[in-house]
């Protein structure tokens, strides 16, 4: 049992300073794509998520917008034909 204490006691002391060196999370994208969307003159429409004025923005729907930053992320699907296509 005292030896169980001992490995625990140095598994702690470890992982401490693991977790303490660790980098934080990433960024919030939020300020970035706010101020994109300012230089571009975009605003954003009363009841419009920031998504939704983004994907506006690129001459986007959202869905598209969606696949396009699952794909390139890679945790798309089977490509979608539709995606990209011209509305006429």
């Amino acid at each position: 049992m005292r030896a169980l204490s001992t490995r625990l006691r140095r598994l702690e002391t470890r992982f401490e300073s693991m977790i303490a060196a660790a980098q934080p999370p990433c960024p919030s994208p939020v300020p970035f794509i706010t101020e994109l969307l300012d230089q571009w003159g975009i605003v954003r429409c009363a009841n419009e998520s920031l998504f939704e004025a983004f994907a506006r923005a690129l001459g986007m729907t959202c869905r598209e917008l969606r696949a396009e930053l699952m794909r390139r992320a890679g945790l798309g699907r089977t490509p979608n034909p539709a995606v990209g296509k011209q509305r006429g």
